[in-house]
């Protein structure tokens, strides 16, 4: 059976990011042309500016793959049945490993930054994020009474933690080796908002 012109155009816009998705990967934005991104998804330039304005907005459908990959990723690694620090901790810890992935490092770490703009690309990662964060944290025990203010200053200032971590994984001569620091002090972290619940609860 034919496929209809809108699967078409799905299909050819899929191409297009997966293909991008390659180049920005392992070239990166600024050494990836447009020439080289039509002739590795095998359309037209006509086709690439149908789906896309440019290559920016073709580098944010990919940055937007990219972190919902990362997204489902780290949740695949949680255990319904673990309390929700332990949760908190294992989709931390599986983030930061996935920090010394190349693609990731170049999509997200290095590049998403400077390409999209600190407002865009700080929307981006929160609205992947930042929601599973603060939905854990609010049930860890003695936090699901701190009022709802604190606890966005606490999710929020945990997020920011988080992605400066990443950055200096991504952006170490050796990431594996800054991953093991990272991953120790962002445990320790996790154990101090748990010790700290009691005090900031009783925050008005």
């Amino acid at each position: 059976m034919s496929r209809t012109q809108e699967e078409r155009s799905e299909a050819t816009r899929a191409t297009l990011t997966q293909a991008g998705r390659k180049l920005f990967g392992t070239q990166g934005f600024y050494e990836t042309s447009i020439d080289q991104i039509v002739q590795e998804a095998n359309v037209t330039k006509g086709a690439l500016y149908h789906h896309f304005a440019g290559k920016k907005e073709l580098f944010v459908a990919v940055t937007d793959e990219v972190e919902a990959g990362v997204m489902r990723s780290a949740l695949a690694t949680l255990r319904p049945e673990d309390p929700s620090w332990v949760q908190i901790e294992t989709g931390v810890l599986h983030f930061l490993g996935l920090c010394v992935d190349p693609e990731i490092q170049k999509v997200l770490l290095h590049d998403g930054p400077i390409v999209l703009g600190w407002e865009r690309w700080h929307y981006s990662e929160r609205r992947f994020g930042m929601g599973t964060v603060y939905e854990r944290m609010v049930t860890i025990e003695g936090l699901e009474n701190v009022n709802q203010p604190t606890m966005n200053v606490l999710a929020n200032m945990f997020a920011g933690v988080l992605m400066e971590a990443a950055k200096t994984i991504a952006y170490s001569d050796d990431p594996e080796k800054a991953r093991e620091p990272a991953s120790i002090l962002m445990k320790h972290i996790i154990k101090a908002i748990r010790n700290s619940a009691a005090e900031m609860a009783a925050l008005k």
